[in-house]
C-alpha cells in the first residue's frame, strides 16, 4: 500500500485511506483496520506524508504554510489512491 502520486497542492481530492483502530473488550477476530474516504485541499506534500484541508480561515493577509483551519496529516503508507474531484 502507499500512494506513489500526489495532485499538486491546492486539489479538492477524495483521499482513501487505512485507518488504525483500537478494540478493547472484543474478539480478536474483529480487530482489523478500517478503510476510510475523506475529502480536501492538498495543503502540504513532504515525502512521507500529506496534509488535506477540509476547511481554511479565510484571510489573504496569511501566507499559505501559516493558513489557519481544520488539517489531516496522513502517512504516505496509509493511502491507497487519491482522486481529483
Amino acid at each position: 500500500m502507499g500512494v506513489k502520486k500526489v495532485p499538486a497542492v491546492g486539489k479538492l481530492c477524495h483521499v482513501h485511506w487505512t485507518d488504525v483502530v483500537g478494540f478493547i473488550n472484543a474478539s480478536a477476530s474483529d480487530a482489523v483496520p478500517v478503510k476510510v474516504v475523506s475529502v480536501g485541499y492538498i495543503h502540504k506534500v513532504s515525502d512521507d506524508f500529506i496534509v488535506i484541508a477540509s476547511a481554511y480561515y479565510q484571510d489573504e493577509n496569511v501566507p499559505h504554510d501559516k493558513r489557519e483551519g481544520d488539517f489531516t496529516a496522513l502517512p504516505l503508507g496509509m493511502i491507497s489512491r487519491i482522486e481529483v474531484i
